[in-house]
């Protein structure tokens, strides 16, 4: 940058770095912006939905914990139930997880089980079939 020396120079020097000042802004606003978008919660979401989805077999162990999860928070509530005593509601942690490990472990034998009484239940009889 060369010497200002005069009253003019020094006025035309602040304008251009006020106007440098501006444009700088405009921009770091905009790359905020960009930021804040890709990292917003729904993008992060968004990742690691995509790639939970795209890694093989990751997909069943997701459901299994689902369902173990499920699974052990309906027990908890049908044995234990709604309780202001916190040595019942220790015992109802317990029992939740405990029954969400053992389901998401058997996940695979509890599905064929499931679909076999399934398939039992609402299989035509002969007799049905004729009428």
């Amino acid at each position: 940058m060369q010497k200002i020396s005069t009253q003019a120079a020094l006025n035309i020097a602040i304008e251009e770095l006020t106007l440098r000042q501006e444009g700088d802004y405009i921009v770091l606003k905009e790359q905020v912006m960009d930021t804040y978008e890709a990292f917003g919660l729904g993008k992060i979401i968004k990742r690691a939905v995509s790639s939970a989805v795209s890694m093989p077999g990751l997909g069943n162990k997701m459901f299994s914990a689902a369902v173990g999860l499920t699974t052990g928070f309906i027990t908890k509530k049908i044995v234990i139930g709604a309780t202001g005593n916190p040595l019942l509601k220790l015992l109802g942690l317990a029992v939740e997880f405990t029954v969400a490990d053992k389901v998401a472990e058997n996940s695979g034998k509890l599905k064929t089980i499931g679909k076999i009484l399934l398939n039992k239940i609402f299989k035509k009889h002969p007799a049905e079939v004729e009428a």
